[in-house]
């Protein structure tokens, strides 16, 4: 007759097996951690690259005719004649470019008629802003380039406008006298060079961060599965249950923190 021998039955683990547990899961984190911070940095490398301005003031030349005192009752005819006075004074380049054609490398901006010459320069700083971001849009195929280049106001108005190229003038309604301002966009072949330049490396960048985010996510993935098989199978199993659980909480956050990510970042 075979002797019937019975299985040893495995007791809980060791406090090493504990140990080594504890160190898996602390690896787990932290790896995670540098993973992340290693995303992060990548990121803000690429928004170095959007700030882009420079302190400028805006100069001014003005009419030097004089316009007599606006009287409420002044008929038609008077207000032609004031309008047209007003046109003459105006400088060539203003005549010349209010004919023109809006598309090109030069673009006439007006604000537009108001009260006071301070809205009237507001008016003319945001349409030089969204002029430039227009043209960014045509030049580099990339609704998102203008946000993300950043051309200001205070930079357009130093490197965009030439000096003698700014004209405030005053101009008669039949609501009264309102003012106006002109300036001369014009977009040479340095900047548009420096653009495509800048546009070429956040592209690069962005595409980097995007392949090194994918790489770090699937990095991270398999070390998480290895490091559970290896726990599991240093505590024989004892653990199996919660090794698992907690595994799938980490793969779980690893994806939470990924999608979250990705919403920051521009996918270019």
């Amino acid at each position: 007759m075979t002797a019937c021998t019975t299985p040893t039955e495995l007791g809980p683990p060791t406090e090493d097996v504990r140990q080594s547990i504890r160190r898996f899961v602390q690896g787990i984190c932290g790896l995670s951690s540098l993973v992340f911070g290693c995303v992060i940095a990548v990121m803000g490398l690429a928004c170095l690259e959007r700030g882009h301005a420079d302190d400028a003031a805006i100069p001014v030349s003005t009419s030097n005719g004089t316009v007599d005192e606006f009287r409420p009752d002044a008929d038609e005819v008077a207000l032609r004649e004031r309008m047209n006075k007003t046109i003459a004074a105006r400088p060539e380049w203003v005549k010349e470019s209010s004919q023109a054609a809006a598309g090109g490398e030069s673009v006439l901006i007006s604000s537009g008629p108001f009260v006071t010459a301070a809205e009237a320069r507001q008016a003319l700083a945001e349409k030089l802003e969204q002029a430039t971001a227009d043209y960014l849009v045509d030049l580099l195929g990339n609704p998102l380039a203008p946000k993300i280049l950043r051309y200001d106001a205070k930079y357009i108005q130093r490197h965009l406008v030439p000096s003698d190229r700014w004209y405030d003038e005053s101009q008669w309604f039949s609501v009264g006298e309102m003012r106006q301002s002109y300036a001369l966009l014009e977009f040479d072949a340095d900047f548009r060079e420096e653009a495509q330049q800048r546009w070429q490396r956040v592209v690069t960048t962005s595409r980097l961060g995007q392949i090194g985010l994918g790489f770090a996510g699937l990095f991270t993935f398999l070390l998480m599965v290895f490091g559970y098989l290896r726990a599991d199978t240093a505590t024989r199993g004892y653990y199996s249950k919660r090794l698992q659980f907690a595994t799938a909480v980490a793969i779980l956050g690893l994806l939470v923190a990924g999608l979250m990510i990705t919403k920051h970042i521009q996918w270019l």
